[in-house]
């Protein structure tokens, strides 16, 4: 790459890259004495559009990186499953990132991954665990595991904003949306070994309005831990987390709570995951 240099400027009807396809493009590439530049201003992207800019320096002994990218109207499903190999989130995607890194080899430039982005997803689902059937009905909701494979949450929006640092996704402001609920919620999403470490919280929305609505919502209900893999999230209610807040406030452990308790006893002896025994422990 030190060897060449070059300007042009193309549009092109489609592009593959990776597991990525991509609709009409306008790209500029600009590479001079080792540093490739590239504009995408316009760029079709799973029934949206995005925009961005890649920088790529192979001057030092080890390569650098650059992006940053604007998302509109994009359809998040097939956008995670070729970035992530997971459909377990579905909805119009807006928002947008600034990250750096660096690394010989793809691993490392997600190690090394650091930056900071917003997101919110319009009209979607999360696969694996049905919020609304668990206001119906918290005493079952947890016990049959193998539902969770046709099991899905709507909602109207959800959003938050994050930052990396070394290839370690830091959210503190999830914030879902739904006719009958709002989740609020904050956890890590570990990039380069591809899991997910989350504590939310549902409660009971006091409108019937999704987006655009409302966030006042009454106690919270069964804190849920989502942990795992990428490809197979595990939802767990956070049984530590619930005598935690019960005895820092006894008014947060609402009647869903204290009903679900007596109705399922025998998961409290269920094993923990960590982010649930850091929450006993503060207790």
């Amino acid at each position: 790459m030190n060897a060449a240099n070059a300007d042009l400027t193309f549009q092109a009807g489609g592009i593959r890259f990776q597991k990525f396809e991509i609709g009409k493009s306008s790209v500029r590439v600009q590479l001079t004495d080792g540093q490739l530049n590239v504009e995408l201003a316009e760029m079709a992207l799973y029934d949206g559009n995005a925009k961005g800019k890649v920088e790529l320096n192979a001057r030092g002994e080890v390569p650098t990186l650059a992006m940053n990218f604007d998302l509109s109207g994009v359809q998040a499903e097939p956008l995670l499953v070729a970035a992530a190999d997971s459909d377990t989130l579905s909805g119009t995607a807006n928002g947008s990132f600034a990250v750096t890194s660096k690394g010989a080899s793809q691993r490392q430039i997600v190690e090394n991954l650091n930056g900071n982005g917003d997101m919110a997803f319009l009209d979607g689902a999360i696969k694996g665990i049905n919020l609304g059937a668990m206001l119906r009905n918290v005493g079952s909701a947890f016990l049959d595991s193998s539902a969770k494979e046709t099991q899905k949450t709507d909602f109207a929006e959800l959003s938050g904003t994050f930052t990396i640092v070394n290839g370690i996704l830091q959210n503190d402001d999830l914030a879902m949306k739904a006719p009958l609920f709002r989740i609020a919620g904050s956890g890590t999403v570990d990039m380069p070994a591809r899991t997910v470490d989350y504590r939310v919280e549902p409660k009971v929305a006091e409108t019937g309005t999704g987006q655009g609505g409302s966030d006042d919502a009454t106690g919270i209900m069964v804190p849920i831990v989502v942990s795992g893999p990428w490809h197979d999230l595990s939802y767990e209610p956070d049984l530590a987390g619930i005598l935690g807040d019960a005895l820092k406030d006894p008014s947060k452990f609402s009647i869903r709570s204290r009903s679900w308790a007596r109705a399922s006893p025998s998961m409290a002896r269920r094993k923990t995951s960590p982010r649930a025994r850091k929450a006993c422990s503060r207790a």
